[in-house]
C-alpha cells in the first residue's frame, strides 16, 4: 500500500567521509524556500495506483510475500479514502527541484527526507529573526521608558 512500517528506525548513511563538495545550508534562503511551499490534504485516485502483482510473482512467492501481497491488495480500497497531507511534487521542483524526481512509470516523486535539514536550516534563520526583533524590541522599550522619565 505504499505505507513502511517497522518497529526500529529508518537509518540513511550520512557518514562525512562518504560526502564531497559539501556546503552549509547557511547561504541558502532556507525559510522563504520552506514558507514559499504548499501543503495539501488529498487521496490518492485508486485507479491510478501503482499497486499489481503479476500471476507469475504471486505463484512463486513464499508464505511471508503472500501474506505481505495479500495485505496489500486488501488495503488498497482504503486508499482511495483515506486523507494524507503533503506536497505536490510539481509545485516542489519550481521551488526545491533537486528534491523531485520522476520514476520509472515518469510519475513525480519527492524525497521527504531531503526537507528535515531544509526545515531545519528554515527554523535556525527564523529563530535569528526572532532574536533579533526581541532586542530591536528590548531596546524600543528602554527608549520609551527613558522617554517617559523626561
Amino acid at each position: 500500500n505504499g505505507d513502511i512500517a517497522t518497529f526500529g528506525t529508518v537509518q540513511i548513511t550520512s557518514d562525512r567521509r562518504l560526502k564531497k563538495n559539501i556546503i552549509p545550508l547557511q547561504g541558502i534562503n532556507s525559510l522563504a524556500a520552506i514558507t514559499s511551499l504548499k501543503t495539501y490534504t488529498y487521496q490518492y485516485i485508486y485507479d491510478e495506483l501503482p499497486i499489481t502483482y503479476d500471476d507469475q510473482l504471486i505463484e512463486d512467492a513464499d508464505s511471508i510475500k503472500l501474506q505481505t501481497i495479500q495485505a496489500d491488495l486488501e488495503r488498497k480500497p482504503n486508499l482511495n479514502t483515506k486523507i494524507r497531507t503533503g506536497f505536490m511534487a510539481q509545485e516542489v521542483m519550481e521551488i526545491l527541484p533537486n528534491l523531485v524526481e520522476k520514476d520509472a512509470d515518469e510519475r513525480y516523486t519527492i524525497d521527504y527526507m531531503a526537507l528535515i535539514p531544509l526545515m531545519t536550516s528554515a527554523i535556525q534563520e527564523q529563530q535569528t529573526l526572532i532574536k533579533q526583533l526581541l532586542e530591536k524590541t528590548k531596546s524600543l522599550e528602554n527608549e520609551i521608558d527613558n522617554l517617559k522619565r523626561k
